[in-house]
């Protein structure tokens, strides 16, 4: 059974260089906490486009932030949980009249957990009062497997006179 150490929820900064600065300081801290570690997912507003069909129209090739997303996704082995299901751009933000969208919002997921991965889905949170939205951005939600560990041969056994100490 995957045992999820690391989960990282990330809002990055809309400027670029601020943006710039963010990661780098996420950098740092995934050095620090999980350059070994196997199980790794991250989610949350990156606020740039990663790939290039993550916008519409694509206008997002100079941004210097998008390198140092790169860099860390590869560093720590992570990929784009939508990649793994569907080659088709989630988007999770437009402009009111649809002309421009972009793919803002990523769930990253190190190997192991994208073989887990089922499904990956993107909806706006809907006011249930009025039928709203309730944000300029669309949730992205994911879907992961529960892989449980074979079981051996034979029955489970427990030694019942344990049960007897007094710490018991």
């Amino acid at each position: 059974m995957l045992k999820y150490k690391v989960f990282y929820s990330v809002y990055a900064p809309n400027k670029v260089k601020q943006r710039k600065d963010f990661y780098s300081k996420l950098n740092r801290v995934l050095n620090q906490i999980c350059l070994n570690e196997r199980n790794i997912l991250m989610a949350g507003d990156f606020n740039c486009c990663l790939h290039n069909n993550d916008r519409v129209p694509f206008t997002h090739e100079g941004d210097q932030s998008r390198t140092c997303l790169k860099n860390i996704l590869a560093k720590f082995n992570l990929c784009d949980a939508s990649k793994v299901v569907t080659n088709t751009p989630l988007f999770t933000w437009q402009n009111t009249n649809s002309t421009i969208k972009s793919r803002l919002d990523y769930i990253f997921v190190s190997e192991n957990i994208s073989q887990c991965t089922e499904y990956i889905n993107s909806e706006y949170f809907i006011s249930c009062k009025n039928e709203e939205k309730l944000s300029d951005h669309k949730y992205v939600n994911i879907s992961l497997a529960n892989i449980l560990p074979k079981r051996g041969p034979g029955y489970w056994k427990l030694n019942i006179s344990c049960l007897e100490e007094k710490e018991y």
